[in-house]
């Protein structure tokens, strides 16, 4: 489903910035991202039109043509990051050199593309804290030390013009905050209000509590929603079992639901030998507000 790429998605929460009140931060943040991902991320998207024969033929080729040298793409791109205006706070420049140590170091195209993603999805996170910073006036709430998540999630569903929701639980393999935040907003528009932990739940530290509160919501959801790592989608070695809380999460909603379980696949192809992802379907669309196979 290549509409919801990080692209996509980025540029879909960037095209309705204003009228979501999104933070200068956060527009600042997707602008980066767009800028690092330009003309690199389709190079590796399962469905996209720039994808190489070697990767849709899974026969994972590192001698790619010049035309899709990652590399440089990616100088470009950071060229490109440079000459932006962007808020000082932010502290791009240690980022780019680190992205640049990286690609004189790495050789494979693939392994870079994650391990650079990697790094992306930390830069964000450090300036993503929990659900206001989306926000431009958080002034408008009182300041307190733990978020009141629901009064954001709120002000989100306001911009929407939309009755009711599907609700559907994400399970996430990795904390990727500006890509799932961005993804709540793309589902809202499709009548799905996605469930995610960090957004609705920022500072529960108690384990016990956090499983009541998942659970309920587990037990509250329709459908449910895995978004696997990069690592697994490119098949770049190491483990592919499910991390323990995931599978929890998989667990319990088995017990709940078992023929509404879909997994977001980008890049890669279907999970290998992995019995825990067993029932679940790929998702390859929205149709009347639900998640679909179809």
């Amino acid at each position: 489903m290549e509409n919801i790429s990080r692209i996509e998605v980025y540029r879909y929460l960037a095209s309705k910035s204003q009228e979501i009140g999104i933070s200068t931060k956060v527009r600042a943040l997707l602008d980066i991202n767009l800028a690092f991902l330009e003309k690199l991320e389709g190079i590796f998207l399962k469905e996209h039109k720039d994808r190489q024969e070697e990767l849709i033929y899974k026969v994972y080729r590192d001698d790619f043509s010049s035309e899709y040298r990652v590399r440089d793409i990616f100088e470009d791109n950071i060229s490109n990051v440079r000459k932006m205006h962007l808020p000082q706070e932010l502290k791009i420049e240690p980022f780019i050199e680190e992205v640049q140590q990286l690609i004189g170091k790495e050789q494979k195209e693939r392994v870079l593309f994650e391990r650079m993603l990697k790094r992306l999805n930390k830069f964000n996170d450090k300036h993503i804290k929990d659900i206001s910073d989306f926000f431009a006036n958080r002034y408008i709430y009182p300041k307190q030390k733990e978020v009141y998540a629901e009064a954001y999630i709120e002000r989100i569903k306001k911009s929407y013009d939309k009755n009711e929701y599907t609700k559907v639980f994400l399970s996430y393999a990795y904390v990727d905050k500006l890509y799932t935040g961005a993804l709540y907003f793309f589902f809202l528009e499709q009548g799905i209000e996605l469930y995610i932990d960090w957004m609705h739940n920022p500072y529960l530290k108690d384990g016990k509590v956090l499983k009541e509160k998942l659970r309920e919501n587990l037990a509250q959801s329709e459908q449910f929603l895995f978004l696997r790592s990069v690592n697994s989608e490119l098949h770049l070695g190491g483990s592919y079992y499910v991390r323990p809380w995931c599978a929890w999460e998989l667990g319990n909603y088995y017990e709940h639901i078992k023929n509404e379980k879909y997994y977001i696949s980008l890049y890669g192809t279907p999970p290998r030998n992995n019995m825990q992802l067993d029932g679940l379907k790929m998702l390859k669309g929205i149709h009347s507000g639900r998640l679909t196979e179809l």
